[in-house]
């Protein structure tokens, strides 16, 4: 399976509207064929998964970059 299948399988069977891949690896840290390997997973939690591209901690702004007030 390459990019572009994964893309179009993540958009259709999970509604994640993707771009392109190499902006989805920065964002997310996971390429798009490994995150639908586990969304495909028999015991996989979906709504659990989904939630977690979008659970960077608190805070605001660029991952990985502390507060002023954390420094």
């Amino acid at each position: 399976m390459n990019a572009s299948e994964a893309a179009v399988q993540l958009k259709d069977k999970f509604g994640i509207a993707i771009s392109r891949a190499d902006k989805f690896y920065k964002t997310h840290k996971i390429s798009q064929e490994d995150f639908l390997l586990k969304l495909n997973n028999e015991g996989a939690n979906h709504s659990e998964l989904l939630a977690s591209l979008y659970d960077h901690g608190e805070g605001n702004g660029r991952h990985g970059v502390m507060n002023l007030k954390q420094v």
